[in-house]
């Protein structure tokens, strides 16, 4: 007997398959990651066409036969259409969708990756923070939610409070001291980057994208998120690739800008 699932979802992989149909991974959010064929899809005046691209976020009718997802409706709620303005959103966002295609379980139901996921794209779309923040954001956030929140508060050598750089090996942050005396792989961590990241892993998601950083900090932030999911995932992703191509230097240092939080 053929199940029935309505559940709303976002397009993170749209692959085209023979000549009018279209092969998706939807990031649901009952269901983790579903892989659904969407019959016709691509062709000219389809019902399915608009709700079935890449980073649409809809409700979705699939209709499951021997484990297998056929799209059956769709009604599309938000169509990120505003990443086709910008070359260099429209890249992160399918940097965005690669890794939560990565990280992301089949079956394993993720309500808060999905807002995570939604929250990135419209901060995109909305051009009010600068992409390698949002992208920062993304990157520590998921790993959060996924289990893989580092240790923030305290030094992970000797426990004092004093931090000054973080260890995307160790998921841990040091103290200046216990860099010397030992061998750790770190990068530096500015006060107001670590202020930042403790934020990032636990705010609210409605608020995770109210606080304020200076230039130095979401530049500092960047290179550390990047490298520690890079470190917990143990992959290399081609559309980072493409992102780092096409960016430029995140700015001079942000001598004039406040870190607080």
């Amino acid at each position: 007997m053929n199940e029935k699932l309505e559940t709303p979802g976002l397009v993170i992989r749209e692959l085209p398959l023979k000549e009018n149909h279209s092969l998706l991974t939807i990031l649901t959010a009952t269901q983790g990651v579903v892989t659904a064929t969407a019959y016709g899809a691509r062709k000219a005046g389809s019902s399915l066409s608009a709700g079935t691209r890449l980073f649409n976020y809809a409700h979705f009718t699939l209709i499951e036969s021997r484990g297998r997802y056929k799209v059956d409706a769709t009604r599309s709620i938000e169509s990120f259409f505003g990443l086709s303005r910008s070359l260099e959103a429209l890249t992160a966002a399918s940097y965005f969708a690669e890794v939560l295609y990565d990280v992301c379980v089949t079956g394993q139901p993720d309500v808060q990756v999905l807002r995570l996921a939604l929250n990135c794209l419209y901060a995109l779309v909305t051009e009010k923070r600068p992409i390698p923040l949002i992208k920062a954001v993304f990157e520590l956030r998921l790993l959060a939610e996924s289990g893989f929140a580092p240790e923030l508060e305290t030094c992970g050598g000797c426990g004092c409070g004093d931090l000054a750089y973080f260890s995307p090996e160790d998921a841990a942050v040091y103290c200046t001291q216990c860099v010397q005396r030992g061998s750790l792989a770190v990068m530096p961590a500015p006060p107001g980057t670590v202020q930042a990241m403790r934020y990032i892993v636990s705010a609210p998601m409605p608020k995770l994208f109210a606080f304020s950083i200076g230039d130095a900090s979401v530049q500092a932030l960047h290179a550390l998120c990047e490298r520690y999911l890079r470190v917990q995932t143990g992959r290399k992703y081609e559309t980072l690739d493409v992102y780092h191509a096409l960016m430029d230097p995140i700015g001079d240092g942000g001598k004039n800008e406040s870190d607080a939080l």
